[in-house]
């Protein structure tokens, strides 16, 4: 039988043992390595840790000095069970060494092939033995390859037994009952060769399988196009048509839309951003979303955008070009950021096409109303799309601007903190942001979970929203210069802001928008307005007053409401914050609005912030973990917004702590614990370059 076992295995271990490989470019110089990432043609090397970029894979196959001869494999009482164990690796290499549990077990990823290697003493075994495996691939089900070396696919997510035998007492005779094995390890899990003799039953053995997230630009060719080829179903295939194919797990764009609209885009207050169900509930709904992807092909992730790699590769070369040039608005990614710079001049406002429409990849023409995608909802513009109320732009395609009335949200090298020894004028605390590697490392550094939980979706995040998707058709500094002395400088720093200040208005009431244009009417004709302006800017206290009331951590500061000759523009101001100017009739870039989901920018985005929330609970966790109560349902830990039958079937909605619970990777003492995903590493190399530490951490000495 041992033979028969063999011989049938031996034509299908020579079938699948050829494994992918990942392949890694040489380092070159600043932006270009930074953002280039890894492609299929480059030869596998190892990138330098002086470099900006450092990456290190390692191979498909262990190598040692040694391997273990025949003789060696016979019974030896010296040797103890965990003598005998194995290796398990894929073309990616180590993955989630950071996490608390990746000494315990064996980690590999389900839906990609394993190469699984027998070793005594830490030794490979010699090839030319014959090596039995007992593998269980997914719950129940085994398969038995032979050979020291063999590959292997699970086939999902959880803990499975493995166990490996060498034939230790050879005999002609295959029916023998005097064959015996002996047992690299067992586990009480596996069921028994039937009609064979075991010699000894060692200890147990588990490998761990799980997801693993990576950044956009490490993955293979074949994931990363695995990606985006599912997600542009999704992003073109109706729910119930979607379902039909695909099962329960799948929903579309539209409906990700809808439900991120109907959540952010309330009249009362936003229930997914400026609190601390921000964390939670983004990453429940980017592991709903990655459940739909895996419904599709059950090999993919949602792989994580490190957008300080591009933003670094901005303050590097001083252009903001360098940002917009990286790979991931190449074709095979994103798609075009539709803007391209100036010659000589660090403003972004020359766009390609004023429509905002993407010009290329495979999301051009995502369409954004609901009639598309068969659903109906609460919240939507007055065109019927998938957009938020004070966002009455009439095209039906997802639309990126990337200018935000007339200006660039950037990175700290662009950022103006002015004092009193540079100038009577400063930027208030809540000055345009980053997403760099400066506000990230500060982040970090946060003790309590109210803090951090609440800053990371503000400098840390949101400006790469701004960046991508932006405001268009109302430039904010080319008309208050036309009607005042104005500083540009303190215009752009609330300017940057307004898209907030704007949506605040209309929950307050202060601005109202139509419920209801025809597809034929113009923006111009179906604008929101602030009905009250006339009675507002009667006078410039009275502006004033309103202004302060708008904000008054900004408009407080006479330095935003005075122009460079000493004059009072509150009124210049507030009209402009009312868009009441003929030529100020702003429309919003799905990025920067309560419908962010439609623009696929945004899936790789989210998992960013995962990560550095899963990194941040590792390394030194939180020294309170305290919720504070919110007046806005969805950021109180009892709150739950309809997340469910992401770890369960039971239909039951997760709260807040229960999503945060279950995203903690540091509970692996629970015995049944496993995570629908890790991440590949926890190291922002790019960010050393401009002297913070690797792992965002001072008590890390690689800078």
């Amino acid at each position: 039988q041992i033979k028969q076992l063999i011989m049938m295995n031996l034509e299908e271990e020579e079938a699948t043992n050829e494994t992918e490989e990942i392949k890694l470019p040489m380092i070159d110089e600043k932006t270009t390595l930074l953002q280039n990432g890894l492609n299929d043609e480059t030869p596998k090397k190892s990138i330098l840790k002086n470099g900006i970029y450092s990456l290190v894979v390692i191979s498909t196959l262990l190598v040692v000095g040694a391997t273990w001869t025949s003789s060696q494999t016979e019974k030896d009482s010296s040797l103890t069970e965990s003598d005998y164990s194995f290796t398990a690796i894929n073309s990616y290499g180590a993955f989630a060494e950071q996490y608390p549990f990746s000494g315990q077990y064996e980690m590999v990823e389900p839906h990609i092939s394993t190469t699984l290697t027998a070793t005594v003493n830490g030794v490979e075994l010699d090839s030319s033995q014959n090596i039995v495996w007992q593998i269980e691939t997914s719950t129940g089900e085994y398969e038995y390859p032979t050979g020291s070396s063999v590959v292997v696919i699970f086939q999902g997510t959880g803990k499975y037994a493995l166990n490996w035998y060498s034939l230790t007492d050879t005999d002609d005779d295959a029916s023998s009952s005097s064959q015996t094995l002996f047992k690299g390890f067992s586990n009480a899990k596996a069921p028994k060769f039937p009609n064979m003799a075991v010699e000894s039953e060692s200890g147990d053995s588990i490998v761990f399988s799980t997801y693993v997230r990576r950044e956009l630009r490490t993955l293979s060719d074949t994931d990363r196009d695995a990606f985006f080829d599912a997600a542009e179903i999704v992003f073109r295939v109706p729910t119930t048509e979607g379902q039909a194919t695909y099962g329960t797990k799948y929903y579309s764009a539209g409906y990700y839309g809808a439900k991120h609209n109907v959540l952010s885009g309330n009249t009362n207050c936003d229930h997914m951003h400026d609190g601390l169900g921000f964390v939670t509930s983004h990453s429940a709904l980017t592991l709903m979303f990655e459940q739909t992807l895996q419904a599709i092909n059950p090999r993919v992730t949602v792989p994580y955008w490190d957008y300080t790699i591009d933003i670094t590769a901005y303050e590097l070369a001083g252009e903001l070009s360098a940002f917009f040039d990286s790979p991931v608005f190449g074709e095979d990614y994103f798609g075009s950021a539709i803007t391209k710079q100036k010659s000589g001049d660090d403003d972004l406002s020359d766009v390609v096409d004023p429509s905002g429409r993407i010009l290329t990849g495979r999301f051009t023409n995502v369409e954004v109303s609901l009639s598309y995608w068969g659903l109906t909802s609460t919240v939507y513009n007055a065109y019927g799309h998938i957009r938020s109320p004070w966002n009455n732009n009439n095209d039906p395609y997802v639309n990126r601007f990337n200018t935000t009335y007339g200006f660039a949200a950037v990175g700290n090298a662009r950022r103006r903190r002015l004092s009193g020894s540079e100038s009577s004028r400063k930027l208030s605390s809540s000055e345009f942001g980053s997403a760099d590697c400066s506000t990230i490392y500060d982040v970090m550094q946060y003790d309590t979970w109210a803090e951090w939980g609440l800053d990371v979706g503000y400098q840390p995040h949101g400006p790469i929203h701004t960046l991508i998707g932006g405001v268009y058709n109302a430039d904010y500094k080319e008309s208050m210069s036309e009607r005042a002395n104005v500083d540009d400088d303190f215009v752009e720093a609330w300017s940057l802001l307004a898209f907030g200040l704007f949506k605040d208005m209309w929950r307050d009431g202060k601005v109202e928008c139509p419920t209801s244009c025809s597809d034929d009417t113009p923006i111009t004709s179906c604008a929101c307005t602030c009905p009250d302006i006339d009675t507002w800017t009667s006078s410039a206290e009275s502006a004033k007053a309103m202004l302060e009331e708008i904000d008054n951590g900004i408009f407080s500061d006479d330095t935003y409401t005075t122009d460079l000759d000493g004059n009072d523009i509150s009124i210049l101001v507030l009209k402009t914050l009312c868009n009441a100017y003929d030529e100020l009739n702003p429309v919003i870039g799905e990025s920067l609005q309560s419908s962010s989901t439609m623009d696929i920018t945004f899936w790789p985005t989210h998992p960013f912030v995962d990560r550095l929330f899963q990194w941040k609970l590792i390394h030194t966790g939180f020294t309170d973990t305290t919720w504070a109560d919110a007046s806005c349902y969805g950021h109180s830990s009892t709150d739950a917004v309809g997340w469910k039958n992401l770890w369960d079937d039971d239909d039951h909605e997760y709260t807040n702590l229960e999503i945060y619970a279950n995203l903690d990777p540091t509970v692996s003492q629970v015995e049944d614990y496993v995570p629908n995903y890790v991440y590949d590493t926890f190291r922002w190399d790019q960010c050393t370059v401009l002297g913070y530490p690797a792992t965002l951490f001072d008590d890390d000495d690689a800078r």
